[in-house]
């Protein structure tokens, strides 16, 4: 039994009669149009998950008759996840193809709107039994009938305290899940998601723009090769350098370019994803650069660092450094 309801029930014992018999109609009606919305939510959900599961049937014998196994094999668990436990999927594994990234974003997308639809219709429904029982509990008060207006009160506290009704505000909260799930989002730059510099040596960590503005032209010339017109851009990071990033959804990809500008100094540079390193690179006179492109769990901090190897500090910058 809903605990929400446990509670009334026991309170109309204490009642007057004709308040308990005005609680327990709106009480009737609160829990009738709450358990109308989670069956709601959960038949539209059981509708999605048998669209999605036809519809990776479908692409499992699309994809079997390539012959390619990395292709099939992430196809075929992802039907055995959703008929295991729909609810809670893993990450895709490697070598999912593109169709099936789309598949899930799309799916994931769905069942996420139908559970923020089911969110607010629970707020709504639990706001308004709020103010109902704020007025019963006003007019009692007035009425000089302070028991049973102290057991109104405690109602309401049992109601902000219902289970479903603290998830549908927590989830009305929170970031939508789609990304989570698999969906791409749109390409951002690191640097203007959350940056912060958590540690640098003598010089200074910023855009291009920033640490060059004294003889901004020299220097941006001296770092991008004379192309200066995406200076605000371009992330500098001399050695040494630790700089985190909280990016506004949780990142699944990285992509960009790492370049050693001057001086003739190797450096390392790492980047870690919620503490777990997923790129190195050494630059240095054979190599002077490293493209960077991840694809990775899913992310809520985005660390890069910037290592001397032996002498002096190298000027590292990041370019088009974007998560998604």
């Amino acid at each position: 039994m809903n605990p929400v309801s446990r509670i009334v029930i026991v309170s109309f014992a204490v009642l007057a009669t004709g308040v308990a018999s005005d609680l327990e109609k709106l009480q009737t009606s609160f829990m009738a149009r709450y358990d109308e919305a989670n069956a709601t939510r959960d038949e539209q959900i059981r509708k999605l998950e048998t669209s999605y599961l036809a519809a990776l049937e479908r692409h499992l014998d699309k994809v079997k008759s390539s012959g390619d196994l990395a292709i099939v094999v992430p196809v075929r668990d992802e039907i055995e996840a959703m008929k295991s436990a729909p609810a809670s999927l893993p990450s895709l594994r490697d070598g999912a193809d593109a169709d099936l990234k789309a598949m899930r974003g799309k799916y994931a997308e769905a069942r996420d709107g139908v559970r923020r639809q089911h969110a607010r219709t629970l707020i709504d429904l639990s706001d308004k039994m709020d103010a109902a029982l704020a007025a019963q509990e006003q007019e009692l008060t007035k009425a000089g009938k302070i028991d049973d207006a102290l057991t109104v009160q405690r109602m309401r506290e049992t109601l902000a305290k219902d289970g479903g009704i603290v998830a549908a505000r927590k989830l009305g909260k929170a970031a939508p899940s789609a990304a989570l799930a698999g969906e791409p989002g749109k390409w951002q730059l690191l640097l203007k998601q959350g940056m912060k510099v958590e540690e640098q040596g003598i010089h200074p960590v910023g855009t291009l723009s920033e640490v060059a503005k004294e003889g901004r032209g020299f220097w941006s010339r001296l770092l991008t090769g004379g192309d200066e017109e995406d200076a605000d851009d371009i992330l500098v990071t001399p050695s040494p350098a630790r700089v985190s990033f909280k990016p506004e959804r949780p990142a699944r990809e990285i992509r960009g370019k790492v370049s050693r500008a001057f001086p003739d100094v190797p450096v390392t540079v790492r980047i870690t994803a919620d503490g777990e390193e997923i790129f190195e690179a050494k630059l240095d006179l054979q190599k002077d650069e490293a493209r960077i492109d991840l694809e990775i769990d899913p992310a809520s901090e985005i660390q890069i660092v910037a290592e001397g190897v032996d002498r002096g500090a190298a000027w590292i910058y990041w370019t088009d450094f974007e998560s998604r």
